[in-house]
């Protein structure tokens, strides 16, 4: 009986050691954003496709959320609107998402949900992004990493959003993902760049996000309506006149 019970004992032990030493995978299965409203939102409205103006279509392409989880977790959500497409080329570095960290933030610090038709992974810049001046992180996805990454072009890209969150045991903060790249020859002062393929027109190249927020203002339900009453006081009396 002792015998039984000091092997058991030892199997327990082993069993917790080996719970302590083994190695734990770094790449979180699930990352699940809040539901609630984003703390911090903003749209991708700058279009920097060649040939010119509007190359990407009509505005918004689609949005970037962020959560504050906690005093040392920052949640991200990358979103484009139906037809638009994340995709690899020059324009971008080859990089489909593109970012800055300040704060002594780097790769390590964060986990990618793997949801998309590729494997994302990050890497640390500066990326010379088109249009955009440098940014200082970007995201890639590979059909194996690290050597077969993502083919270039439109006809390759993946509409999953991107999601991934930002990690550091000394505090991480919103702010700290919210910095706009300098302004370098004229180029600069964005917060995040998208290398997108366009439903719209069914071009490539680099669209971004530069501010905080609603890029246009929508009209309350109230203002609308009075509005409506004016346009149709004015429509009577142009019709009165023309009587007289």
């Amino acid at each position: 009986m002792k015998i039984r019970t000091s092997l058991k004992a030892i199997l327990v032990l082993v069993g917790a050691l080996c719970l302590l030493f083994y190695p734990a995978s770094s790449k979180a299965d699930s990352i699940t954003v809040p539901s609630t409203p984003a703390d911090w939102k903003g749209y991708i409205t700058s279009d920097h496709m060649d040939p010119g103006p509007n190359s990407a279509g009509t505005p918004p392409f689609g949005y970037v959320e962020l959560w504050q989880i906690n005093t040392d977790t920052v949640d991200l959500r990358v979103t484009l609107d139906p037809g638009n497409k994340f995709v690899s080329t020059g324009s971008g570095n080859f990089q489909d998402f593109l970012f800055n960290m300040t704060g002594g933030l780097g790769v390590g610090n964060i986990t990618i949900e793997q949801n998309a038709l590729y494997d994302l992974h990050a890497s640390a810049g500066p990326f010379s992004a088109d249009g955009l001046g440098p940014m200082g992180f970007g995201i890639r996805g590979y059909i194996t990493y690290p050597n077969d990454p993502q083919p270039i072009g439109g006809g390759d890209g993946f509409t999953t959003p991107i999601i991934f969150q930002v990690y550091s045991a000394t505090g991480v903060t919103i702010a700290q993902l919210t910095t706009p790249n300098p302004i370098i020859g004229g180029k600069g002062g964005n917060i995040f760049g998208i290398d997108m393929f366009s439903g719209q027109t069914g071009l490539t190249g680099l669209v971004d996000v530069s501010q905080e927020g609603v890029p246009f203002p929508v009209p309350e339900p109230g203002i609308l309506i009075l509005l409506g009453i004016a346009m149709s006081a004015i429509g009577m009396a142009s019709w009165r006149i023309s009587k007289i």
